[in-house]
């Protein structure tokens, strides 16, 4: 079946992959919707795509078999609370073939890559969850622990700042924020300590 996909994808997450390159005004604008269309995958069709600033807001359907893939998801989060790893993977990458938007699949996934120390790979498909469902305070916490555990600081209070406008009571995200940010201040005040003297006027 097909399911229309509404996806709101951010600059920040894409500065090192070809997606870039749409946020830096391709001069071809078929080019830039080849770009698009080749990141939703042969499963997705562009609709329509419009650039907001930093996000890129694209509507587009795919073509899915969701109840299956929703059944892989449940035997992947079964194998992995009997301490099945390997398995829980098989059945999670074969849940993402059936529905590759699926934000549950993709978070289940990236959550099991960190937790296996491939941090490159489970960003990569906590962003596309992020995109499918950018309201997933979960997703977002994740994806700040990455870029601390990667020294990504700046990107770590993006996510941070993210999530405590989803959940403002969340006493975590602002012990976490604040922790970062006098780091980052300190950081400031080191480099303009390095800067030369400006010349003195006689």
């Amino acid at each position: 079946m097909r399911r229309k996909l509404s996806l709101r994808i951010h600059r920040e997450d894409h500065t090192a992959d070809f997606l870039g390159r749409v946020f830096l005004g391709v001069d071809d604008k078929e080019a830039a919707l080849a770009l698009v269309q080749s990141y939703l995958g042969p499963q997705g069709r562009l609709k329509s795509v419009s650039l907001d600033g930093d996000e890129l807001h694209v509507g587009a359907e795919v073509r899915e078999f969701p109840e299956e893939s929703r059944n892989l998801l449940r035997m992947g989060r079964e194998a992995v609370r009997k301490g099945r790893p390997r398995s829980a993977l098989g059945h999670y990458e074969e849940a993402l073939k059936l529905s590759p938007w699926n934000p549950d699949a993709l978070k289940a996934l990236g959550r099991l890559y960190y937790r296996n120390r491939q941090s490159d790979n489970a960003r990569k498909l906590l962003v596309r969850a992020r995109e499918a469902d950018s309201a997933d305070a979960t997703v977002l916490a994740l994806l700040a622990e990455i870029a601390l555990y990667d020294d990504r600081r700046l990107a770590a209070r993006g996510y941070l700042e993210q999530l405590q406008q989803l959940e403002p009571d969340n006493v975590s995200t602002r012990s976490a924020l604040a922790r970062l940010q006098p780091r980052d201040a300190i950081d400031a005040r080191d480099r303009l300590a390095d800067l030369p003297e400006p010349p003195v006027d006689d």
